[in-house]
C-alpha cells in the first residue's frame, strides 16, 4: 500500500524544536495551503496542515525557516490517537515528512529591500538639481 502526501505552502509560525529524551530532534510546523477553488464568497479557503520533521531533517527546518516562508513537503500521513486528562479519545492527522525543498531564500526579503533602498537613492540622484 502507498501512504505518500506532498503538498505546498507557508508556515503559520515559527517552527517548533525540541529533543526526545533519546536525544532525537523533532521539529513541529503547521503549512498554511490555499485550496485550488474559490468559495461562494469569491475567496480561497485555507486548510492548516500539522507537520512533523525528525533527526537532521527537523533541525534543518527549525534552523532555516520561519513564519511566512515557503517550503514543499513529502512525507506520510499519520495519524496521532490519545486519551486526554479527561479520558477522552482524541486523535490528529498529521504528515511525517520524509523530505522538503524551500522554495524561497532567507534574504529574499533583505534583498528586495536593498534593492528598494539602491533604486529609491538613483531616482533622487537623477532627480537632483543643483542650483545656479
Amino acid at each position: 500500500m502507498l501512504n505518500s502526501w506532498s503538498g505546498i505552502g507557508r508556515l503559520v509560525r515559527k517552527p517548533d524544536l525540541n529533543y526526545s529524551e533519546s536525544g532525537t530532534a523533532i521539529c513541529n510546523f503547521t503549512l498554511a495551503i490555499d485550496r485550488n477553488y474559490k468559495n461562494r464568497d469569491g475567496e480561497r479557503d485555507t486548510d492548516f496542515i500539522n507537520c512533523t520533521a525528525f533527526s537532521k531533517t527537523g533541525e534543518v527546518i527549525a534552523e532555516n525557516l520561519d513564519k511566512g516562508r515557503l517550503i514543499a513537503v513529502e512525507g506520510e500521513l499519520r495519524l496521532d490517537r490519545w486519551k486526554n486528562k479527561d479520558g477522552e479519545k482524541r486523535s490528529k492527522l498529521k504528515v511525517n515528512v520524509n523530505r522538503f525543498h524551500f522554495l524561497d531564500y532567507k534574504d529574499n526579503k533583505q534583498n528586495n529591500t536593498q534593492n528598494n533602498q539602491q533604486k529609491e537613492q538613483k531616482e533622487q540622484e537623477e532627480n537632483f538639481e543643483v542650483p545656479f
